[in-house]
This record gives structure tokens, C-alpha cells and sequence, in this order.
């Protein structure tokens, strides 16, 4: 199942890259990604993101309940009572994900994974911006240098307060915190 989850966040760079935000005080706006009240600009996405993780738990939802009809298929007894309760634990925290990127003033990015019952993913990389394109480059996954896919920089569109990022016919949004 973390496996199947991996893959759904790998359609966003941050998947890839998943870091460890400015969680210390950090709202997107003012005071986030090393920005004051007084240099905070709309048109710029220094700061911090969450993801809308919605769109995932709605996708995850029906290979959830195909997943739930293998467990409740296994015979009674404690083995299908842990993977019922590891199952309905797992369900939960689709609905609890919090996902959140930080992009600073100096080009750098953090971002984090909080699942619940999860350890958490953490990464780093930089970003670019180019009119209402912003380009975010993984550098670091859980300490280690990222690879293959993950490595590859993806571009979202910087408009309305919103990053979007589109592939594989799902888009993707985060608002800042």
C-alpha cells in the first residue's frame, strides 16, 4: 500500500523530494521561507505550501476497498485481525496526510511527508522562477542524494496563490499555509 502511495505522489517532483519544512513558526505567508511582513510579495512563491491531498484519498479510495476485500477474504484469527487493523490505520491516514513545501528567498527548497503511523519523508532541492512558472529541482531524499525519476525537475504554474502541478492526467494543487 505505501508502495501504491509512493507512485501516486510520484506524478510531483516534491514526491521525489520529499523534505523537512520550516516547521518552527513557518505560515506561508509573512514570516515563512526567511520572509517578513514587510518583504512579502503575492507575486513571488517564497514560502510555505500544503498540498490539497483530497484529489489522492478520492484516487486511493477505490484500490483502498479492493485492498480491504483481500484482507476480509483472509480466515479468521490474529493475523486478520493485525492486517484489519494495519489496513484501517493506513485508511486513515490518507484522509490525515499533510505534505508541505518551502521555498526560501535564497533558491533552496524543504519539504515534508507527514503520514500517520509513517515515518516522516524528508528532502531538499532548489527552485526557479520564470513569469508564473516555477521550476523545483530535487537534490535530497531522507538525506540521500535523489535518482532516476526523482531526480528530474518539474515546472507548476504560479497563478492565483495556487502551485499546480499536472502529469498523468491528475493536477495537483497547494495553497499557501
Amino acid at each position: 500500500m505505501r508502495k501504491t502511495f509512493a507512485s501516486v505522489l510520484g506524478l510531483l517532483l516534491v514526491a521525489g523530494t520529499v523534505g523537512c519544512g520550516e516547521k518552527a513558526g513557518g505560515t506561508g505567508g509573512p514570516g515563512a521561507g526567511g520572509i517578513t511582513a514587510e518583504s512579502f510579495d503575492p507575486k513571488s512563491p517564497v514560502g510555505t505550501w500544503l498540498m490539497d491531498t483530497k484529489p489522492i484519498a478520492d484516487m486511493m479510495k477505490p484500490m483502498m476497498e479492493i485492498a480491504k476485500a483481500g484482507v476480509e477474504m483472509l480466515p479468521a484469527g490474529p493475523e486478520k485481525d493485525k492486517a484489519m487493523k494495519e489496513f484501517t490505520e493506513k485508511m486513515g491516514g490518507f484522509d490525515k496526510m499533510k505534505f508541505a513545501v518551502t521555498l526560501k528567498k535564497d533558491g533552496t527548497m524543504v519539504s515534508d511527508v507527514d503520514m500517520p503511523g509513517e515515518e516522516t519523508e524528508t528532502g531538499t532541492g532548489v527552485w526557479t522562477q520564470s513569469g508564473d512558472t516555477v521550476t523545483i529541482t530535487p537534490k535530497t531524499k531522507n538525506g540521500k542524494p535523489v535518482e532516476g525519476n526523482s531526480a528530474e525537475s518539474k515546472a507548476f504554474t504560479f497563478k492565483d496563490g495556487t502551485l499546480s502541478g499536472s502529469d498523468g492526467g491528475m493536477t495537483l494543487n497547494f495553497r499557501r499555509k
